[in-house]
């Protein structure tokens, strides 16, 4: 679904991503990890047309993701920065999702807003920084597109809302079977809803796999990833 092919990206003389290939698959669940710098921001800002690379191309279902409304209408990105209009009710940022998403399912985004408690009545500018984060997951995974990509989905929620937001997550796409990237770094807790792992260090891919691979020893993927980081660092 998302083939990436000899991807570079400078800012200046920093080097952020270097000469990476690799490819998304349809109906899987991807963790993208790695330490602060590694290069994830910038992958999936160039896959969603937010920066442009200075080598190498993306394709998203074949098409190239670079100034492509076509492409792009099969992402849907959240990251802490995304900001919504804080004057308009959420029932009302549903509909206006409708516009930009034809997929996007509003008797689904209120069924999930009752799981979390979110009442849809209230303004985008009464949330806390928790339901802001709880809005902008409701949204992705209403929007029913092709991709996801989820950069640190649950910061500020609760413990219980998490795991609202992880089981709402593996029914999506179980039901769906679409393409989800999870960028965070809380690897224990994300564990369970993984199947393959990237994970990234100093703008190389050092690692692409299967979490069960990875942890076929008895390891957690935290302590795998922690290993792979420290080999990768005095290799």
């Amino acid at each position: 679904m998302i083939e990436i092919r000899n991807l570079t990206k400078r800012y200046g003389k920093s080097l952020a991503l270097d000469n990476i290939s690799l490819d998304f698959e349809m109906n899987k669940v991807y963790g993208l990890l790695g330490n602060n710098g590694a290069g994830k921001t910038s992958l999936i800002n160039i896959i969603t047309n937010r920066v442009f690379a200075s080598e190498g191309t993306v394709l998203i279902d074949g098409l190239k993701a670079e100034e492509n409304e076509q492409a792009q209408g099969k992402v849907f990105c959240v990251t802490a920065k995304a900001k919504f209009p804080r004057d308009m009710k959420i029932k009302d940022l549903f509909k206006w999702e409708k516009c930009f998403y034809q997929s996007f399912d509003i008797d689904y985004a209120h069924s999930l807003a009752d799981k979390f408690d979110l009442d849809t009545k209230k303004k985008v500018s009464s949330l806390s920084t928790g339901y802001t984060t709880i809005l902008k997951v409701v949204t992705a995974l209403a929007s029913n597109v092709e991709v996801m990509i989820l950069d640190e989905p649950v910061l500020g929620i609760d413990s219980l809302y998490r795991e609202v937001f992880y089981d709402a997550l593996l029914e999506h796409q179980r039901e769906h079977k679409n393409l989800m990237i999870i960028a965070t770094h809380l690897i224990d807790e994300v564990e369970r809803v993984l199947e393959d792992v990237v994970i990234i260090s100093k703008g190389k891919i050092v690692k692409n796999s299967t979490v069960k691979d990875l942890t076929a020893n008895g390891q957690s993927l935290n302590q795998a990833y922690v290993e792979i980081l420290k080999e990768n660092r005095h290799g």
